[in-house]
């Protein structure tokens, strides 16, 4: 096997115009001179995080429905919701709608360590073959 390093002349050109906001965010076409896509990884690493453990997080919906305590968070649920159904003070409909979203939340950090361990792992793993970069061409 031979390696060829092409001259500068011929290599990929380089960026001349910066990227639009789109284009970084992969919502957008790259243009026909820039030599690679961004990288992604933190965006989808930070945007699943925030989804994960914030937007999926039970806290705020168990007290907007006054069942929120903090000396057994994990049986509030179970526990107080129920007792809160047969008092009367919360339907069943919002009570099965509660535990959904607790055992949503619950999938999506459960999952999320594999997403990060995918995400990592996804950019170096095209290091281990032969790849032609910009200038090796090889025969």
């Amino acid at each position: 096997m031979q390696v060829h390093i092409l001259p500068l002349s011929l290599r990929t050109p380089k960026l001349t115009t910066p990227r639009s906001l789109l284009t970084t965010l992969g919502l957008r076409a790259l243009s026909p001179g820039d030599p690679k896509p961004p990288n992604l990884a933190a965006t989808f690493l930070i945007s699943n995080f925030i989804f994960a453990y914030a937007l999926l997080s039970t806290r705020g919906i168990k007290r907007h429905y006054n069942f929120d305590h903090n000396c057994s968070p994990r049986e509030d649920v179970s526990k107080y919701g129920e007792a809160m159904v047969k008092e009367g003070k919360l339907d069943r409909k919002t009570l099965e709608m509660v535990k959904r979203w607790e055992s949503a939340h619950a999938n999506a950090v459960e999952g999320y360590s594999l997403f990060v361990g995918g995400v990592v792992s996804l950019p170096h793993s095209a290091k281990l073959g032969f790849d032609e970069g910009p200038g090796v061409k090889f025969d």
